[in-house]
């Protein structure tokens, strides 16, 4: 019997779960989609933390999504993103018997394997990625491996880390030295 890996889940739920984790895990940064119905989620989350600058709402767009992808790109190219191995295979074994170790990690695998990008023509290079529209749940399409109506949304929260990678996180600050005047208090001689 195969397991969904996630199922619809109502926002004040999904809000108390986020909430939850991020209260525990500390983390200093909480990038999340703020398009549409996150937009809320997004402001509840903003307002229940009271740290001031810890979610950071990413509304998506096509400049920015486009933006995104050239930045997550150049975090991968960089090596500044890492994920762990894991055989699709194994992980399918996984999910039949019940488990959802290393589950998520091969739906990962399969988004990207049906994730497609195109680079816009025009001075912008405007990057357009993702699950093509005809491939969607909506669309009726499903995944050769499992069946499964295709997504992508795994795919978009890894380029979200993308939105960290602009951010400053150090303390320290930069200042420039003002160099003296080497002559300063000299007399001319001739």
């Amino acid at each position: 019997m195969k397991r969904r890996l996630w199922t619809g889940v109502g926002q004040a739920s999904l809000y108390a779960q986020v909430k939850a984790l991020a209260e525990k895990w500390q983390p200093r940064k909480i990038v999340i989609d703020a398009t549409g119905l996150g937009a809320g989620l997004a402001s509840f989350l903003e307002a229940g933390l009271g740290r001031n600058g810890t979610v950071i709402p990413f509304v998506f767009t096509q400049k920015s999504k486009s933006d995104l992808s050239w930045a997550f790109l150049a975090v991968v190219d960089g090596g500044r993103f890492q994920d762990y191995v894991v055989s699709v295979k194994k992980a399918e074994t996984a999910a039949e018997a019940g488990s959802d170790d290393n589950a998520l990690q091969a739906e990962f695998v399969r988004q990207l394997s049906h994730c497609q990008m195109e680079i816009m023509p025009g001075p912008e290079r405007r990057l357009r990625w993702g699950t093509p529209d005809g491939a969607r749940e909506y669309a009726g399409a499903r995944d050769d491996t499992t069946g499964s109506p295709l997504h992508d949304d795994l795919v978009i929260s890894a380029a979200l880390c993308a939105a960290l990678d602009r951010m400053r996180w150090g303390r320290g600050e930069s200042a420039v030295v003002e160099r003296r005047d080497l002559f300063e208090g000299l007399r001319e001689v001739y």
